[in-house]
């Protein structure tokens, strides 16, 4: 027979396992949830915004931009507009010169008054930012209603700047589908392995139960069975991020086999370079460090040429997404620091905070060798392959301004000696 002690144990784990693994798992899912969302309606305001600027700069050209009801550029843009509220594609408009002046507004009384600048249309006239959010009120909207506000730049042709700015509302049903339906793809992987994680330690606690009715004597074993079940806790949350990360592959079919080969590569060069237990985080952070790419869109991931410098910079968000993700995770937080830093240079110019020399965390150096190997000796969308000597000769080149010369010297070494195998990933469009 088992100790009462030993029966509340395990009487306790069944009445609250669920609780204590559905609670992170549930944080987990509202904070990734909050970030898809965000991420989303930031695309969809940067779509809507190049339209919106594409519309007014099919109307109007720089000179003829003022206050001017009866002009043909006015009566043109108005005749859009109000085709676009038909059609459902939009709700209200309101188009301003960077001093204030309303230039156009679906609410006529607004034309020709100057209304001070937000924030947000400051920013737009200063600096071209372009601010999406969802809102049920707004002074342009004459009832309620969820709505998704862009406020963007305009730029004319012939306009040495920016001329203006836009400050429109579209109906939120036209995107509440996509957005939710990616928020809904994200919390629900989450949920699913935190059920997973839960139904696998119900069973397992089951079994030592039995156990420990069968025999005392097996007591000690089954209190180990029990102190591992908490490194399995560990592995499930991990594969619950690993989901997340297969949602990424989904999107990038490159990615598919890259976070394996890095992780692999990490855990090499880690051998090589004397870090002992620190390459089992090192495995971890290989495994997870482009999770953060599910806030990138399909489109920039896949795209076959050159990114445009919006594009870059969505893409150079992934890192500091992905750190954002994993550091709610307790045991994930001690590789926050590579995940976020493994696109940092040797020399200061690497993203996102510029770090340089051994201010970059340690394993992040490792990894931005082992990433860059395998992003030259892998297929990408937009290039083939090079060869495993092209690529050692390529991180010679960058040593002591890309990599950590102590992290190259010590990964050539691994190539030169035959211990690094590529695998190529063939891409299919």
């Amino acid at each position: 027979m088992h100790s009462s002690a030993e029966s509340d144990v395990i009487g306790a784990f069944k009445r609250y396992g669920l609780v204590l693994i559905a609670i992170p798992a549930v944080v987990v899912a509202v904070i990734v949830g909050y970030i898809v969302h965000d991420v989303i309606v930031r695309d969809f305001g940067e779509v809507f915004a190049a339209g919106m600027k594409g519309t007014v700069a099919e109307a109007w050209e720089f000179d003829e931009f003022t206050v001017d009801t009866g002009s043909e550029p006015y009566r043109h843009f108005d005749q859009m507009v109000e085709e676009r509220i038909q059609g459902n594609r939009l709700t209200a408009t309101r188009v301003q010169s960077p001093d204030g002046t309303v230039i156009y507004s679906t609410t006529p009384a607004e034309v020709g008054t100057v209304i001070p600048l937000t924030d947000a249309t400051s920013q737009a006239a200063r600096r071209g930012k372009v601010t999406a959010v969802t809102v049920s009120e707004h002074e342009l909207l004459s009832s309620g209603g969820s709505n998704l506000l862009v406020v963007g730049p305009i730029q004319l042709e012939g306009s040495p700047g920016i001329a203006g700015v836009v400050t429109a509302l579209k109906p939120y049903s036209t995107v509440r589908p996509s957005i939710r339906a990616s928020v809904f793809t994200v919390v629900f992987v989450v949920l699913v392995g935190a059920i997973v994680t839960y139904t696998f330690l119900r069973l397992l606690v089951a079994r030592a139960e039995r156990e420990l009715l069968a025999s005392r004597e097996r007591v000690q074993n089954v209190n180990e069975r029990l102190g591992r079940s908490l490194s399995d806790m560990e592995r499930h949350f991990l594969g619950t991020l690993s989901a997340l990360n297969a949602a990424v592959d989904a999107k990038d079919r490159y990615t598919a086999r890259h976070s394996l080969h890095v992780a692999d590569y990490a855990c090499a060069l880690g051998l090589r370079m004397g870090l002992g237990d620190e390459v089992k985080s090192l495995e971890r952070a290989g495994l997870l460090h482009d999770i953060g790419k599910i806030g990138v869109p399909e489109t920039v991931l896949q795209k076959p040429g050159d990114l445009s410098a919006d594009e870059y910079a969505a893409v150079m968000e992934h890192s500091r997404i992905g750190a954002t993700m994993i550091e709610t995770v307790p045991f994930l937080r001690d590789i926050v620091p590579a995940v976020l830093g493994h696109h940092e240079r040797w020399d200061g110019s690497g993203y996102p905070d510029g770090l340089a020399g051994e201010d970059i965390p340690p394993l992040a150096r490792i990894l931005s060798v082992v990433d860059a190997f395998d992003a030259m000796t892998t297929s990408r969308p937009y290039r083939s392959p090079v060869s495993i000597t092209e690529a050692r000769e390529e991180l010679m080149r960058a040593r002591g301004t890309q990599f950590d010369p102590d992290a190259t010297d010590a990964f050539v070494a691994l190539i030169d000696e035959g211990a690094i195998l590529v695998r190529d990933v063939r891409f299919v469009g």
